[in-house]
């Protein structure tokens, strides 16, 4: 929700901002704040987006968010900032541990923050840019990114525009000095919208995921309202999830925030407004023959399944059966229940619901 400034919009959901870093030393038993900490009344300025651990060294913590990067060497006791900037995304070498990524981005929203792709080989003490024709303000505004783990040479950015659709994907092959856009807004497919078509628009801000396959360095999954993967480095792409499918107990919820693949085999773990799911095989599908036939070539395990855990908004009884209910959740429909199952009557948000008088 990075831009909509929910205090300002009257929301007051105060549960969306951050009060920094936390640490456990007892398996997450207990936690105790460190010394990278925020107000909320900072509001999206307290948000961080990663914390990674240094692997050779414990103590050494890197920590990104709205309003920076800060680093801290004595197990997150006290951070420094390194530098400034609204960093979106950050991700480690595979075979280099002091060697980092990351990206900064734009919200159009404030007109606040610039577009950069980064790279760091000291572990986030200082960082260089990247060459790339992403322009820094005022088109572009996420970035995320992700380094091919069979090849560290190939790295990939996934950008979205100013309405949260799609901008560009980018490779790099020389480990990220530079890149190069290979499809753009010009690409038949907006693959960051909800209908898997041209229209322009999308949630890129709030849900934007990318990963390159352990084995294949050409073999990209994106991750946004649908999943979309490319085989042969972004020259085209293919869809793999599509958010209506849900609803017909076909494919995976919508709005993928997070895509990681089993380090062992070669399934897929993806995390969503659904809960979390895993597939054993992606297998592209054709967009015409998804949207017309309603059906998915790759199935998915939801995991989450069956717990009592969403989010519900508003309830309503029928006055006149009052074995009749329904209820609008978080993203997760509406849901009418005729005393002993329940049913989706409508997908994506539900709120308020009222059984009219005959």
């Amino acid at each position: 929700y990075l831009g909509h400034n929910l205090q300002a919009n009257e929301n007051k959901r105060s549960s969306h901002y951050g009060l920094g870093l936390y640490k456990t030393i007892n398996g997450g038993a207990s936690w105790s704040p460190k010394g990278l900490s925020f107000e909320q009344t900072s509001f999206e300025g307290s948000l961080l987006a990663k914390v990674l651990i240094h692997p050779n060294h414990p103590d050494t913590i890197i920590a990104v968010g709205q309003t920076g990067c800060y680093i801290s060497t004595n197990a997150g006791n006290t951070f420094s900032k390194s530098k400034d900037g609204l960093f979106w995304d950050l991700e480690t070498h595979p075979n280099e541990p002091n060697t980092l990524f990351a990206t900064t981005g734009y919200v159009h929203t404030y007109k606040l923050g610039e577009v950069s792709i980064l790279k760091s080989t000291d572990y986030g003490l200082t960082w260089s840019a990247s060459s790339t024709t992403i322009p820094s303000i005022g088109i572009a505004q996420r970035l995320q990114l992700a380094v091919s783990p069979s090849d560290p040479d190939y790295v990939y950015v996934i950008a979205c525009d100013t309405l949260g659709g799609f901008y560009g994907f980018y490779k790099s092959t020389n480990g990220g000095s530079s890149f190069i856009k290979t499809i753009g807004q010009e690409y038949e497919y907006n693959i960051l919208n909800h209908s898997m078509d041209d229209e322009p628009g999308g949630q890129g801000r709030y849900d934007l995921a990318i990963s390159v396959d352990k084995n294949d360095k050409n073999k990209v999954l994106i991750g946004g309202i649908n999943m979309w993967q490319t085989n042969n480095g972004g020259s085209t792409f293919l869809p793999v999830v599509y958010w209506l499918l849900n609803y017909y107990n076909e494919s995976m919820h919508g709005d993928i925030h997070q895509i990681i693949q089993h380090p062992t085999n070669n399934s897929y773990f993806a995390c969503h407004d659904g809960g979390i799911s895993r597939t054993l095989a992606v297998i592209p599908d054709d967009v015409t023959a998804m949207k017309n036939n309603l059906t998915a070539l790759t199935k998915w395990t939801n995991y989450t399944e069956g717990l009592n855990i969403t989010s519900f908004y508003r309830l309503s009884i029928n006055s006149e059966n009052t074995e009749e209910f329904m209820a609008g959740a978080q993203d997760n429909s509406t849901v009418y229940n005729n005393g002993e199952s329940f049913f989706n009557i409508t997908g994506g948000d539900g709120m308020e619901s009222v059984f009219a008088d005959d």
